[in-house]
């Protein structure tokens, strides 16, 4: 009965050993370049926000510094899940070098560098604007609003959209009234591209069509890319997309949008 205890007391600190070691070090070393990249990202949007003075532009400026250092937190917990305390070498004893610090020497103050930026309290965030070029092969106007998720995917954070506007079909005899609503990934500088990009997809309703009546529901799916600009975002995205009435043949095609929108914070 002994020698079965011992048994299993050694099957379980070997399984306790290979649990520990989950990442190869081809899979530790592509998270280490990534924590490398975001750290760069940070360095030159803290260096950007130093010369901003728009409000809202600081307000995007550091929502983005605040989504990399979530996924920074999250990738060195994948290669570290707890903190382990440094070993000493035999014989080599630490140096602790205690400054003397008296009465008769008070400290010299030392001037701020750093400029500190005051966090502000934001119960709630919404970015709005428009967009036009063609969606489903159609000419469309449309507006639309983006509101941010807390959920991080790995490098990705998340959010939703609704849009809303006019689509004239491709041969100009039906026009459309859609309501789009979408799922958006967004991805920092350097996974798909060199700007900040996303990928997107959504279900479409008609809510309106020529003749007065509704349709049904469509789809679509899109990759975006954005850059700041004019105190906001200007962005273009391309896709495919899909307008359907339930009774008449579907509008389907390319979709190639060119937008701009700006944020408000409550």
């Amino acid at each position: 009965m002994k020698k079965i205890i011992c048994l299993l007391l050694l099957l379980f600190s070997l399984g306790q050993i290979t649990l520990a070691q989950k990442l190869s070090p081809l899979e530790e070393k592509k998270i280490k370049n990534q924590l490398a990249k975001f750290q760069k990202e940070i360095t030159r949007l803290q260096d950007k926000l130093k010369k901003t003075k728009d409000k809202k532009t600081r307000g995007i400026i550091i929502d983005k510094i605040d989504s990399y250092r979530a996924q920074i937190k999250k990738l060195e917990q994948k290669i570290s899940p707890s903190a382990k305390p440094k070993v000493v070498s035999p014989g080599k004893t630490p140096s602790v070098i205690s400054p003397a610090v008296t009465e008769e020497a008070p400290l010299e103050e030392v001037p701020a560098t750093v400029e500190v930026v005051p966090k502000r309290v934001v119960r709630f965030r919404l970015e709005g604007g428009g967009v036009f070029g063609l969606f489903s092969a159609g000419t469309a106007f449309m507006v639309e609003a983006r509101f941010p998720l807390n959920y991080v995917f790995g490098a990705a954070t998340s959010g939703l959209r609704l849009t809303s506007g006019l689509v004239q079909s491709k041969d100009l005899d039906r026009r459309y009234l859609p309501l789009n609503f979408d799922l958006i990934f967004k991805f920092p500088p350097g996974v798909f591209t060199g700007l900040d990009n996303y990928l997107g997809a959504g279900l479409n309703y008609v809510l309106r069509t020529t003749g007065g009546s509704a349709g049904t529901f469509g789809g679509q799916v899109f990759y975006g890319v954005e850059s700041e600009g004019f105190g906001g975002v200007v962005f273009g995205e391309i896709g495919y997309g899909i307008l359907r009435t339930g009774f008449s043949p579907s509008h389907r095609g390319t979709t190639v949008l060119v937008g701009y929108r700006r944020m408000w914070e409550f």
